[in-house]
Formats: C-alpha cells, sequence, structure tokens
C-alpha cells in the first residue's frame, strides 16, 4: 500500500506488485509511505522520486519482529463472549465514505481486563448490489480513541458474494489475543466503481469510524453504528 503521510490520498498494489500514483499534485516535500502487514514502513520524499528515477528500486521493506508479552496459561474456565449486540428490526443502514480502493471503516470494542482470544468477526450486511467483493479485515490497538498499530502479522482477506446476511470470518488461524479497547475495521482494497455495499446499522452503539487510506486521518461518524461482532473466547479471571 502506498499513501501521502497525512493527506487522504493513496493507492493498493495489485497481486504482481504493480501499482499506480499521480504525484502531479503532490509538492517536493510531501511524503510517500510504502507499508503493507508485516513489514515496517518506509517513507520517501516526492522530490527524491522526481530527481532519481532508480528511488523506487532501492525501496525495500524489512520484516517487523513482533514482540509480545509473556503469557502464562493456566488450567482454567473458559467463556464464549459476544463483543457486539444484536440490533434487532432496524431499516437503517450505513457503509464507507465511498467505495474507492482504501477506504476503510471500523468499529471499537472492548474486552475488559482479562484475555480474550478473537475466534470469529461478523457485519450484516444490509444491502450488497455489487456481486463478488474483496475486502481486508484489520485489527488495531487503539490510542487516544482511534485505531493506531496493527496487530496482525499477516493480511486476512475476506471475498463475499452476500448480497444480505452475515460476512463471518474465521480469524482462530491468526492466533489474536487482546485486552482492553481494540478495533476491528473492513477495507476496500480494489475500486468498486458504482454500486452500493451497506451494514445494518442503528442510531446507538459505538459510533463508526472512516478513513480515505491508511495514512489519512479517522473521522468520527457519531450518529450511527454498525452491526459489527466480535466472537471469542475469555478467561474467567484475572489473566498473567
Amino acid at each position: 500500500m502506498l499513501e501521502f503521510l497525512e493527506k487522504n490520498i493513496g493507492t493498493v498494489s495489485n497481486n504482481q506488485g504493480s501499482f499506480s500514483i499521480d504525484l502531479t499534485q503532490a509538492n517536493d516535500t510531501d511524503v510517500l509511505v510504502f507499508s503493507t502487514i508485516g513489514y515496517k514502513s518506509k517513507s520517501v520524499r516526492v522530490s527524491n522520486l522526481r530527481t532519481d528515477s532508480k528511488t523506487l528500486e532501492n525501496v525495500r521493506l524489512e520484516r517487523e519482529i513482533y514482540e509480545l508479552n509473556e503469557v502464562v496459561v493456566k488450567p482454567g474456565a473458559f467463556r464464549t463472549v459476544n463483543l457486539g449486540r444484536s440490533f434487532g428490526r432496524t431499516r437503517l443502514s450505513a457503509g464507507f465514505a465511498n467505495n474507492k480502493l482504501g477506504n476503510e471503516l471500523a468499529m471499537e470494542f472492548n474486552a475488559g481486563k482479562t484475555a480474550f482470544f478473537p475466534e470469529r468477526f461478523e457485519a450484516v450486511i444490509s444491502t450488497n448490489t455489487y456481486g463478488k467483493i474483496k475486502l481486508r479485515v484489520n485489527v488495531y490497538e487503539a490510542a487516544n480513541g482511534v485505531p493506531a498499530k496493527n496487530i496482525l502479522s499477516e493480511n486476512i482477506f475476506v471475498e463475499t458474494e452476500i448480497k444480505k446476511g452475515i460476512l463471518s470470518v474465521d480469524l482462530t488461524p491468526y492466533d489474536l489475543r487482546v485486552t482492553g479497547t481494540f478495533f476491528i475495521s473492513l477495507e476496500i482494497i480494489e475500486d468498486m466503481g458504482e454500486g452500493r455495499l451497506h451494514f445494518v446499522a442503528d442510531y446507538k452503539g459505538k459510533p463508526i469510524l472512516t478513513r480515505a487510506v491508511s495514512q489519512g486521518n479517522w473521522r468520527s461518524q457519531d450518529d450511527v453504528s454498525l452491526n459489527f461482532s466480535v466472537i471469542g473466547k475469555q478467561e474467567v479471571g484475572k489473566s498473567k
């Protein structure tokens, strides 16, 4: 993924790594950020791209080393927990700010003080006029009330043709463990064109957060919440 730092402008490479991005409106002092899950991001000034044609050839991302806190596992009880809530009957729906590549929407969840192991993420689609769609699921730590560091070490892609119903994503292969507040988002990874992709929504609950690209600023949609859920196992008692 490539984005201008602190600007809502960016793009995503295809499966072969090819990409294009328009630099005609960029200033020499603007910074282009190269990023992908599992690797450290790298920043390059636009002035370097314009003066040295080999700058892109020299962009190499280093693998990110994830240092996890020590976990002491003891025999004990676990319970199944659903951190979302049912909206019941509602005619309200909401979705991405627009259906262009890089758009992302996130919801906040709170696992409390004991360890929570996410096993499944669910989003209730109210309308999908596209047919097959491809999205990426992201899981973030929270900082200052917004998503911060992505805790995934590999991409979670999901494809679906559901027109109306529950989009369910298996999280068990990723060995996730969270405590406290965290965010889960859906991200558009290809331009979808004309059409509608909406999710069941309500006026009550945590607000939607949206952004145009992964280096862009998060914006809160205070008037609406989405029917997103995270189901998993939680320790009964204290964790260390």
